[in-house]
């Protein structure tokens, strides 16, 4: 895994992902997918996590779950790369200083083979619950 510039490369022989930290140190996916390959279309991106809760809101997005008010204020805390076995992965850590929520994401992936694994542990470590909003809200 490389930085620079505040973009994170991560992967292998077979696999590209590239993350960058916007000036407010939010991440954003900027590419998937593999090395030398043409990279997507400038300005685009995802955001690593999206959550919803009672009362944090979200941007219209129609009946999709995006532009999440939590996920759009995690911010990167630490990253870590490592190697178990086969495997690449890396360790995303975020946190949302306004309500104490606390996002780890993980990305795996078998040396070698283009494929991608991904998994995100949600912890509150706020004073206040959190509580799931329904997707009609």
């Amino acid at each position: 895994m490389t930085m620079e510039q505040g973009t994170f490369h991560w992967g292998h022989e077979a696999l590209r992902l590239d993350l960058v930290l916007d000036e407010d140190g939010s991440p954003r996916l900027t590419h998937l997918g593999l090395p030398g390959e043409a990279r997507t279309v400038p300005g685009t991106s995802l955001p690593l996590v999206e959550v919803t809760a009672a009362g944090h809101g979200r941007d219209w997005s129609g009946s999709r779950l995006v532009g999440t008010a939590l996920g759009g204020r995690l911010r990167h805390r630490a990253h870590r790369a490592a190697r178990d076995g086969d495997w690449h992965t890396l360790t995303v850590h975020l946190h949302d200083p306004e309500t104490g929520l606390i996002a780890e994401v993980t990305y795996r992936s078998p040396d070698g083979i283009p494929v991608l694994r991904s998994e995100v542990t949600l912890r509150n470590e706020g004073q206040t619950t959190l509580h799931p909003a329904s997707a009609d809200a």
